[in-house]
């Protein structure tokens, strides 16, 4: 009996144990923030650097991502580097299982080998084998070739002589061929362009029966979407709906008061060819200096184009304050209702 007991008390410290543990790490990662820097500079040469690093539970975990040649990504559990790309080829299955050290070659250690005797090699050999080399080949084709022009050469004055001989008795015994050719090149000419101007208006027909069609459906259509018009302008002002909507920008802008940064500098030299937008750019800047204060600055240079400078930005996130705003908003009712009656989808118990 007292082995059992034992056994009980024993399991229960360990399932003590286990749930403290489970929540000590529930309230580190709710309560504990997420810590975020981000900087940049724009060199006046056309350089460009940026980085951004998060880092949670005094630094214990750590990730940095920079930009300054190409991308680069840095994650640290306790300063202990780790490589997601290895994550993925093992979690893949497609790890290389030999080692990357027999993968490398030097270069210029790799010898090449003279050629060995193969067997059989010598029967390739077009001479070896009493075979025409491909230089004897070529020469007989040549031959072939003179012989041929020699033939056409000597058959030239006969074919010439004929068609001169053909050709006169042509003219002489009909006069009209030549207006007869003239003719019909006419004829065949007019034929193709009443081709082509058949073929254009068949075009031209088929696009207006397109564009026909086109205001036709825009027509029949223009009732239904007269219809949702005045449907979604109803619906949106509505009462319910216009208290869905606030709770929703409520949160929202909640939310981004609590994510953006504590501490902002900007410092921006501007210039333009043309000073009068310089000084566009500087009314902006002061209509917005209610909302960003003092931390963008903007220096103006009317005499150059250029725009470089750097930034800086920190500041933390709570998981329980973002879970919080995303909860009150995912969990009303009324938000639910208002997406179904958006998709015009059958509202069911109320």
């Amino acid at each position: 009996m007292e082995v059992f007991f034992v056994i009980l008390k024993t399991a229960g410290v360990i399932l003590l144990v286990i749930l403290g543990s489970v929540l000590l790490l529930a309230a580190l990662l709710l309560f504990v923030p997420v810590r975020y820097r981000a900087e940049g500079e724009l060199a006046e040469a056309g350089g460009r650097k940026a980085a951004v690093r998060f880092s949670w539970l005094l630094s214990v975990i750590t990730v940095r991502i920079e930009y300054a040649d190409g991308l680069k990504m840095a994650v640290r559990a306790a300063g202990i580097p780790i490589h997601p790309e290895k994550w993925m080829r093992r979690a893949s299955g497609n790890a290389d299982p030999e080692p990357r050290k027999n993968r490398l070659v030097k270069k210029g250690s790799v010898k090449k080998e003279p050629a060995k005797d193969v067997p059989g090699m010598k029967d390739r050999d077009p001479e070896a084998a009493g075979l025409p080399s491909p230089a004897d080949g070529a020469a007989l084709r040549d031959r072939e070739a003179a012989a041929a022009r020699e033939a056409g050469m000597r058959d030239a004055p006969r074919r010439e002589g004929g068609s001169s001989s053909g050709g006169g008795l042509g003219q002489a015994g009909d006069p009209a061929g030549e207006s007869g050719r003239r003719a019909s090149g006419i004829a065949s000419k007019i034929a193709s362009r009443a081709d082509r101007l058949r073929s254009l208006a068949a075009a031209s027909a088929d696009a207006l029966r397109g564009i026909a069609q086109m205001l036709k459906g825009l027509l029949e259509n223009a009732e239904g979407i007269r219809e949702n018009v005045n449907y979604y302008r109803g619906l949106l002002t509505e009462e319910e709906s216009l208290k869905t909507v606030r709770l929703i920008r409520t949160h929202l802008i909640k939310l981004l008061s609590h994510v953006k940064p504590g501490r902002l500098s900007v410092n921006l030299t501007v210039g333009a060819d043309d000073p009068s937008i310089t000084g566009k750019v500087l009314a902006v800047n002061g209509m917005l200096y209610p909302w960003i204060g003092e931390a963008v600055c903007i220096t103006p240079d009317f005499e150059k184009e250029c725009l470089y400078g750097d930034f800086c930005a920190k500041g933390r996130i709570r998981a329980c304050v973002a879970l919080y705003h995303i909860l009150r908003v995912i969990l009303d009712r009324r938000t639910w209702t208002l997406i179904r009656r958006l998709k015009k989808e059958e509202l069911t118990n109320g």
